[in-house]
């Protein structure tokens, strides 16, 4: 099978997939919930030399290694997920980091897994309703534009662009590449207090329906002006005419509305390198 028949056949699993599991047809998923609601324990670990494991058994698991950024981490597990749903054997992604070559060569069942995952995470009509509710298009977009839509999903923003680009054809190879040269942390730097330095950096929306906001300790979140936070897992650390800057301080469960709007949305916070079985990854600290 060619490389890029291996991708498709991921693809269309991934569409059918979501229609079994009745799945929106835009909506935004989060992978590890996906994989618990089906059945697959999800484990995370610290793994220096591993990406994520399928482990073909009964009950299934994949386990993920606490070390990665959300966004490479969210898609490894649809990664793994779709070496269960395409009915692989057990699976050991080694860690190859960005710009650097695999060790081994890429092999059908990889292609299909990884086709699976950009289209169970980016499914073409998510892609296109998430920049028309926002008045945006993916080939004109602005950095921060971008970075907002690919937390929507909850995938990187170089993977979220590389979809674009390469599976979707909605931006021009040249352009893509202009916007990977825009390092996150400038984003960060342009959008965040002086103060907030540590944790990764989500940028929030009122279009962002139906999907809890999944941050770890020492995230920092980007709202709309004049949001509320609610609960004791986060705290306002900026409110201006522009924009409101929360940070999350502990596990647990929140919640933050938009009065002007009514829109209002879950957090969910984790500890940062969270080890243990996913499910458990939102429970607050006894000791606190």
């Amino acid at each position: 099978m060619s490389p890029g028949a291996a991708y498709a056949t991921g693809m269309r699993e991934a569409l059918r997939f979501r229609v079994r599991e009745r799945i929106g047809r835009t909506d935004a998923v989060c992978a590890v919930d996906v994989a618990m609601a089906v059945g697959v324990d999800v484990l995370l670990q610290d793994l220096p030399s591993i990406d994520g494991v399928y482990a073909n058994q009964r009950p299934p698991v994949i386990i993920l290694s606490s070390l990665r950024p959300p966004g490479r981490r969210a898609f490894t597990c649809a990664h793994e997920l779709g070496h269960h749903v395409l009915g692989h054997g057990t699976r050991i992604e080694e860690h190859v980091p960005e710009g650097s070559v695999p060790s081994r060569r890429v092999s059908t069942e990889e292609r299909q897994a990884t086709g699976f995952a950009g289209f169970l995470l980016m499914p073409l009509t998510a892609v296109e309703n998430a920049f028309h509710l926002r008045g945006w298009s993916p080939a004109d977009s602005a950095p921060a534009q971008l970075y907002a839509v690919a937390n929507w999903f909850g995938v990187s923003y170089t993977g979220f662009i590389d979809h674009l680009s390469l599976a979707l054809r909605k931006m021009p190879r040249d352009r893509a590449g202009q916007l990977k040269r825009v390092a996150p942390k400038e984003l960060r730097a342009a959008l965040l207090p002086r103060a907030v330095t540590t944790g990764h950096l989500v940028l929030v929306d009122t279009h962002w329906h139906d999907r809890a906001i999944d941050i770890e300790v020492g995230d920092a979140v980007v709202l709309p002006a004049k949001c509320v936070s609610e609960g004791p897992c986060c705290e306002t650390v900026a409110a201006s005419a522009a924009r409101t800057v929360i940070v999350a301080t502990r596990p647990g469960l929140g919640h933050v509305t938009h009065p002007p709007s009514g829109w209002s949305a879950f957090v969910r916070v984790s500890r940062a390198g969270f080890t243990g079985r996913a499910c458990y990854r939102h429970l607050e600290d006894e000791d606190e």
